[in-house]
């Protein structure tokens, strides 16, 4: 008996089906050793559309899962190198103030420039640093004006002095 085209493309994605069903996805909740993109994200400081496109371009490696879901090894994390503004959003100080850690001499963080020029920073540099903690910006405090009257001054910009006086 032949069977149809239709019937066994049917069959076959039925079978693809049920080995998606029973092969577990890894998780989060499961395997300490893997992230979702979200969380991935998350950690270098990123949104999870960025971290589609470094997918996409090859710069990090992840798995599918059968549902399309990405999974990232932690692994990822420390061989990621980040641009300047992500590492200083990640640590919280400003990009130029990581910018002068990487020119000084000698530098505060393991930096190097990459072909174009621009800053690249190891993520094996974030736990070295620390997260830095910003404090909200304080009102710096005025001095209070002063309501003291000063003498008079005359055209020549000098006060004038008790012991001189002025001829009519």
């Amino acid at each position: 008996m032949v069977q149809s085209q239709a019937a066994r493309h049917t069959e076959a994605k039925s079978s693809e089906l049920e080995d998606a069903m029973t092969t577990p996805a890894p998780s989060t909740l499961t395997d300490p050793t893997v992230l979702t993109l979200s969380e991935f994200a998350k950690r270098v400081g990123a949104t999870p559309p960025t971290i589609r496109l470094w997918i996409s371009k090859g710069e990090i490696v992840a798995t599918k899962t059968p549902g399309g879901h990405y999974r990232i090894p932690v692994s990822q994390l420390t061989e990621r190198d980040l641009s300047l503004s992500q590492f200083a959003r990640l640590i919280g100080i400003h990009r130029v103030t990581a910018r002068r850690w990487c020119e000084a001499v000698p530098p505060r963080v393991a930096c190097r420039k990459n072909p174009s020029g621009y800053w690249r920073i190891s993520m094996s540099e974030v736990p070295r640093i620390g997260v830095r903690k910003r404090t909200p910006l304080q009102k710096p405090v005025s001095k209070p004006i002063s309501k003291t009257k000063s003498a008079p001054e005359n055209q020549t910009g000098a006060t004038p002095s008790p012991s001189t006086k002025e001829v009519r």
